[in-house]
């Protein structure tokens, strides 16, 4: 029998900063669509596109098994501290959102703050909070189409690259400080 802890991957390390990995948040309730993002990782393996996916999940890693039939081979599932989160999104070549109902979603705005190139569900509220900020959204469960914007952002073909002007962004939310 495993504890949690023993099945939290270790956080990547900085000295791995050019290896590009896809950063996403997920837990085991439905909507958040955790077999979305295996099945977009399992994709990208197929066609020879291997990065690494960190999937971070604040509850028990318990409570995935029943959500993906008890295989969670293919994630690294993290909990890291708050500094490593920032470092995180800095860090990362996507952040990938691919749930089909949220509230606001505070990831996908930290994401934003950072930065980060965003693959998203096509659901209101994230074209609402990212309707300034340059990013990919994809209808939700299309795994090809999530496939495909991350390979543009690997190969550098996407307009969706880590933005540059997200402070400017922000200011509709955190306002000027």
């Amino acid at each position: 029998s495993f504890t949690n802890q023993q099945l939290v991957s270790p956080i990547p390390k900085a000295s791995n900063q050019n290896r590009p990995f896809v950063l996403a948040f997920s837990n085991s309730s439905p909507h958040k669509r955790l077999k979305d993002i295996r099945d977009i990782y399992l994709k990208l393996q197929d066609l020879g596109c291997i990065v690494p996916f960190y999937v971070v999940c604040p509850s028990s890693i318990f409570d995935l098994y029943s959500e993906i039939d008890g295989d969670l081979s293919q994630f690294n599932i993290i909990q890291p501290s708050d500094q490593e989160l920032i470092n995180l999104y800095r860090r990362c070549i996507c952040f990938l959102a691919v749930s089909e109902d949220e509230g606001f979603n505070i990831p996908l705005l930290d994401a934003a703050l950072f930065g980060c190139s965003i693959v998203s569900s096509n659901i209101d509220i994230h074209k609402e909070v990212l309707k300034d900020y340059p990013s990919t959204f994809v209808p939700v469960g299309n795994i090809d189409s999530y496939t495909q914007a991350i390979q543009s952002l690997l190969s550098g073909n996407s307009s969706n690259i880590k933005s540059a002007h997200h402070q400017d962004f922000l200011k509709q939310y955190i306002g000027s400080q």
